[in-house]
């Protein structure tokens, strides 16, 4: 059976998955705690690209503040 990779099967990508991320606890505790952070990251900048750009010219930042006069 041929993968979408060529030779590389998704049971042969599973397997190396598996064999690298999952041998021991101490690594998939680790990778379950990156795979969070990354996430949240990820899921964090979408919303705030999604934020901004529904509320263009309305943000602090789009204000532009006038010289004072002397």
């Amino acid at each position: 059976r041929e993968g979408f990779l060529g030779d590389i099967t998704s049971d042969t990508m599973f397997e190396a998955f598996y064999k690298t991320a999952m041998s021991r606890s101490s690594v998939y505790v680790a990778v379950v705690i990156a795979g969070a952070l990354v996430g949240e990251k990820v899921v964090n900048n979408g919303f705030d690209a999604m934020w901004e750009s529904r509320n263009k010219g309305k943000l602090f930042k789009d204000m532009t503040i006038p010289e004072p006069e002397e």
